[in-house]
């Protein structure tokens, strides 16, 4: 399908626990100028390319993709816009075993009334459980947190639902953390609270703060602002935080059954009596099943951060 150009515009590939490696890439010198592809048990193939037929949107071809995530059964979720006519459209789509299917596109029905009008990156669970964030038009909450299983597509969270902190939900982090369980992390921004910025996590039990600006943060100083997105393994929540007027102004913290901990923070002390600088200029971290935690940490690089 041509050659692999670049992966500038699409910087985060997926990888699950077999080894496998969902990405996107530019394509040049052959039939498609977009794919994504999955690198699986030494062999590399195409998921989705652009030009290509949009499986369940009659008439529709794959314009462009982005944002692929990967469960451990090779299952890829990702965005993809189709055109169609003069139209283009969102979509979120599932690629398994060869095939795609739509899973829902801008347009469909919400399942508390008005219609998607945008999509989030989705994300994948083990049990083929897909998670997102929307926008919403219409006669209805204007956007939510949304789960597709067995059950069809429910909202998790919706704008204007009150917040277990108190106030109500106004927006969203863009991207979610799924666990197997079916649990949801969410960063949220929220109005007429005690607190402008939560993260939360939503389960059987429902909707619960993990922490919110304002916080005590572990090692002292109080959380002033979060990171684009937690991370989500087993129950446990790992996010970035900004700290005013503690050791370290940005740090990474993991919540789990027994409390809320930091991992790293800037100015902590690494091998060869160094100090980490930097978490990043977007600092964020991912949370293995095992409670591992990564972030980037200048000037070591990427980190790894086994559990004690």
């Amino acid at each position: 399908v041509g050659t692999l150009s670049g992966f500038a515009r699409h910087p985060i590939p997926a990888l699950n626990g077999a080894g496998s490696v969902a990405f996107a890439a530019g394509l040049a010198g052959g039939t498609a100028v977009e794919g994504i592809f999955l690198a699986s048990r030494g062999r590399l193939a195409p998921v989705a390319l652009t030009g290509r037929p949009a499986g369940g949107i009659p008439g529709a071809t794959l314009a462009s993709v982005d944002a692929p995530a990967l469960n451990d059964r090779d299952e890829v979720v990702f965005l993809a816009t189709v055109r169609r006519g003069r139209e283009t459209l969102e979509a979120v789509y599932l690629a398994r075993a060869g095939r795609l299917r739509k899973l829902v596109v801008q347009g469909d029905g919400a399942p508390a009334g008005g219609a998607f009008a945008a999509f989030g990156p989705p994300v994948i669970n083990n049990r083929g459980e897909v998670a997102f964030a929307a926008v919403v038009e219409g006669r209805a909450v204007p956007g939510g947190v949304f789960l597709i299983g067995t059950e069809g597509v429910r909202m998790l969270l919706g704008a204007g639902d009150v917040s277990p902190i108190g106030g109500i939900y106004e927006k969203f982090s863009e991207r979610v953390a799924l666990d197997d369980t079916g649990a949801v992390a969410v960063t949220t921004v929220l109005r007429g609270g005690p607190s402008p910025l939560a993260v939360v996590l939503v389960d059987r039990g429902g909707a619960r703060k993990v922490a919110a600006v304002g916080d005590e943060a572990p090692g002292g100083g109080r959380f002033s602002n979060f990171g684009p997105w937690p991370a989500l393994a087993d129950g446990r929540v790992a996010f970035t935080a900004s700290v005013d007027g503690g050791p370290a102004d940005v740090a990474a913290f993991v919540a789990d059954s027994r409390g809320l901990r930091k991992v790293i923070g800037v100015g902590d002390a690494l091998p060869g009596e160094r100090r980490v600088r930097s978490l990043g200029l977007y600092p964020v971290v991912s949370l293995a099943p095992s409670g591992a935690v990564s972030a980037f940490a200048d000037p070591d690089g990427l980190l790894l951060l086994e559990p004690r």
